[in-house]
């Protein structure tokens, strides 16, 4: 599956994406971009891998966010928070980026909680 966009012709291939989310820096729009490039890509990946290239590609606040849209979804595959905690474990050895990842499994388990 591939967008066309300025020319660039991007699948779920990580730094496509992030060329490609470029394109919205100069209106906003990039870590919204990012953020949802990052569900899709764990939503066709489960093992949250090419996510996690996604989200190493980039640097500050966005890296953090896609890191924690990455957890939110990776914990709708996983029965238990334990089992969301040590997905984002494995994603990656940076302590940051699996604090934003286990927040964003948290969160998930969270608002699962109160329904």
């Amino acid at each position: 599956q591939h967008v066309s966009v300025n020319n660039l012709n991007v699948g779920r291939n990580p730094e496509e994406i992030l060329e490609l989310c470029s394109v919205a820096r100069p209106h906003g729009g990039e870590d919204e971009c990012i953020e949802f490039a990052a569900f899709d890509l764990v939503g066709n990946d489960a093992t949250g891998e090419q996510a996690a290239v996604l989200c190493s590609g980039t640097g500050g606040g966005i890296r953090a966010t896609c890191f924690e849209a990455v957890g939110w979804l990776m914990a709708r595959a996983t029965p238990a928070r334990a089992q969301g905690v040590e997905s984002c474990r494995s994603l990656t050895d940076v302590d940051g980026d699996v604090a934003a990842c286990v927040r964003g499994a948290n969160a998930h388990f969270d608002s699962t909680a109160t329904r």
